[in-house]
């Protein structure tokens, strides 16, 4: 009925429009775009009736959509009459004729908009019923069209809520699909991760008939990524990882449960425990049963794209899995690496297994690869037990020594005869159990199945290890401890010598030009932490020595008391060193420590007599007393002779040529000056201490006058 109306009114207008004015013209075709306006709101009023009252849009859709298809058809009439006839003989105005195309485009646009959410309005329609009998992917095509729909005409809609209302019942549409979509999906690979399969394990059943319809749909609406990314995920954690990676074997086991269903168990092998290369066959051929059974559960035509994107997943696993366990059944030694290698068959079988299947690319060769290389492998291993020991070995206790005895040895002692007898020894010390056996571990790397390159890049490796372990783990006790600070100096000077002068000592472990870069680093960190440790001995003792500021007014008992505690204290310092360091490094590095910080006592007394500017004779004798007590004691405290002090002691020479000087009388000072008898003390100092200590009177300027 709303048809045959619309279909009268529309006729009328076209047969008044034939003959009437131009007036009557526009007239007629405003009353169509009236029409079809209202035509507009009555769609719009029904489109959000759907989202309230379903019922009543079912009831009233049908004769809506009568309407639409009915203006549409006789618009096309009118307009086409228009533009051949009337046009030509009621309108003489180019202008009037410009306004009424105008009208009739507009007209014309708005009955396609309502046209096409007529189409989108039944296409929604049909993709429920399509949906319920599980015609999937003509229920796609239906959402897809009616989206396409949408995207066309929804910028020309100035209802904005009409295109909220649709663009919400699509989306709904779309999650009801994928839903659908989803558990039809489960039900082809129903998965089950803790309970079922014969012995409580996971289970994977799968339909042996494939559902093409469901792939086909699953494409369309592209879920493939997703559910192929998900089964992948479930067949790694609860199949091929526990396959690969549990102590106990297990085992893949098929069970057919119907003509339609057959289910993957994952069961512990009923054998005991094989030999890992027996235990790696049976898990290929368990890897080979699962994957082809899933593959058959894909329909032909889908299954290339299915197993290449599961294959993004699995093949990354499966392979790191799988090298994990060919690296745990890897020979112990190089006898046994033949027998290992006669695994590259099956391991290929499981390679071209994955490619036929379309899991990986035709090129994939790594576990064949990870197998042919297994010298580089098993030499692989040893460096890093090696390097794991080495670590350990450094980060032992420092302080936990032992004494090592080295004789003098010839480095041209195997040359000809004739050669000069140049002796080359490394001086008895103490050194670090640990770094001992560190050593003996770098030696060791000879004996074993490495080559030639190999053992010289582990060496320069555990030397880089040694350089980093070693100053940061014994940061603290090196600090606090100075006989730690000499037995750390004392492990790097071993390892240098070991390194530097092995092909002297015992068979050549590394050509010398491939670690000669590290020898000099080697080096400089001992050197940096035995330094370190020394100044801050150095400082302990000027901290005791600046208690007391000065040398002035020493004829005071309190003063005197003062200073002489100070001199002691510093001696103390110089003492203790001494025992600390008794046989703990060389003697003649002891005796340069020894002197380098009883020089500071010294330098300090020598310093502040030389800034007195009024020494009287009672306070030259106390300060004489002071110099007579620091060179004795100090020979105590260093166990030096004073030859020994003399050269290694830069102030020793001047203390005695003060000491003499603050006794003796303007004559004695002249001739032991003429007479060169003066070890270090210069001219200017003579002179600034005759003025310290003597009356401005004519001798005293003879005296002056004669020392230059």
């Amino acid at each position: 009925a709303g048809k045959m109306a619309t279909f009268s009114f529309v006729s009328s207008i076209v047969q008044k429009s034939l003959t009437s004015s131009s007036d009557q013209l526009e007239k007629a075709i405003e009353d169509v775009s009236i029409k079809a306006k209202e035509t507009e709101s009555k769609v719009y009023k029904l489109i959000q009736q759907n989202y309230h009252d379903y019922t009543a849009f079912q009831s009233y859709v049908t004769g809506l959509a009568s309407q639409i298809g009915s203006l549409q058809e006789e618009f096309g009439k009118l307009s086409h009459q228009i533009e051949t006839e009337t046009m030509t003989k009621a309108v003489e105005s180019s202008t009037k004729k410009d306004a009424i195309k105008k009208k009739i485009r507009e007209t014309e646009e708005l009955i396609h908009k309502l046209s096409t959410l007529d189409d989108i309005c039944t296409k929604l329609e049909l993709f429920h019923s399509l949906l319920s009998a599980e015609d999937t992917v003509k229920a796609v095509d239906c959402l897809q069209v009616a989206q396409s729909g949408l995207d066309s005409i929804k910028k020309d809609i100035p209802n904005a809520r009409i295109v909220k209302v649709l663009e919400k019942e699509l989306t709904e549409c779309s999650a009801n699909l994928i839903g659908n979509l989803t558990s039809r999906f489960n039900s082809v690979f129903m998965t089950t991760s803790s309970v079922g399969g014969s012995a409580g394990g996971p289970s994977l059943s799968v339909t042996r008939q494939p559902d093409t319809t469901l792939f086909d749909s699953l494409k369309k609406v592209n879920l493939v990524h997703r559910e192929a990314e998900s089964l992948g995920s479930f067949v790694n954690s609860n199949f091929i990882g526990p396959i690969l990676t549990q102590e106990v074997l297990k085992n893949v086991e098929a069970m057919v449960e119907s003509s339609e269903k057959l289910t993957l168990n994952l069961v512990e092998s009923a054998v005991p425990t094989p030999n890992r290369r027996v235990r790696v066959l049976a898990q290929i051929n368990s890897l080979i049963i699962l994957l082809s059974k899933i593959n058959e559960a894909i329909p032909a035509n889908h299954s290339t794209d299915w197993m290449k994107e599961m294959g993004v997943v699995i093949c990354p696993f499966l392979t790191e899995k799988m090298k994990e366990e060919l690296s745990r059944s890897l020979p112990s030694s190089q006898e046994e690496i033949q027998k290992y290698l006669k695994l590259v068959p099956t391991v290929r079988q499981l390679e071209s297994h994955l490619q036929k299947l379309g899991l990986t690319d035709k090129t994939y060769t790594e576990l064949s690869q990870f197998v042919l290389e297994a010298d580089r492998h098993l030499a692989l291993r040893q460096v890093k037990e090696v390097l794991a020991v080495g670590r350990d070995l450094l980060t032992k206790p420092l302080l936990t020594t032992e004494m090592v005895q080295l004789k003098k040895y010839n480095p041209l002692e195997s040359g000809a005869n004739g050669e000069t007898n140049i002796q080359v020894s490394f001086p008895d010390c103490l050194v670090s159990v640990s770094v001992k056996k560190f050593v003996e571990l770098l030696f060791s790397l000879d004996n074993g199945t490495l080559t030639k390159q190999q053992v010289e890049v582990t060496v320069r490796r555990l030397i880089h290890l040694f350089l980093s372990v070693m100053p940061s783990y014994h940061q603290r006790i090196t600090a606090q401890n100075t006989r730690a600070a000499i037995i750390f100096h004392n492990n790097c000077m071993y390892l240098v010598d070991q390194l530097a002068f092995s092909s002297i000592k015992r068979k050549a472990l590394v050509s010398i030009q491939n670690i000669i870069d590290l020898i000099p680093v080697l080096r400089q960190l001992g050197e940096k932490v035995f330094l370190e440790a020394m100044l801050k001995e150095k400082r302990c003792i000027l901290e005791g020595l600046n208690k007391c500021r000065d040398l002035q007014m020493c004829t005071s008992e309190e003063q005197q008391t003062l200073i002489s505690k100070c001199l002691q204290e510093g001696i103390q310092y110089v003492k203790d060193f001494h025992d600390l360091s008794k046989d703990v490094f060389p003697d003649v590095l002891q005796s340069r420590c020894l002197c380098s910080l009883l020089d500071v006592v010294l330098a300090w007394l020598v310093g502040g007599i030389f800034e007195l500017e009024d020494i009287g004779a009672e306070e030259a004798d106390i300060l004489y007393n002071f110099t007579s007590f620091v060179v004795n004691q100090g020979m105590k405290a260093t166990h030096l002779p004073n030859n020994v002090l003399e050269i290694q002691c830069s102030h020793w020479k001047k203390i005695s040529d003060l000491s003499f000087i603050l006794l003796a009388n303007l004559q004695q000072i002249t001739l032991q000056w003429k007479e060169k008898k003066f070890l270090a003390i210069t001219s200017e100092e003579i002179r600034g201490l005759i003025r310290s200590l003597f009356q401005n009177t004519d001798k005293r300027a003879n005296a002056l006058a004669n020392i230059k």
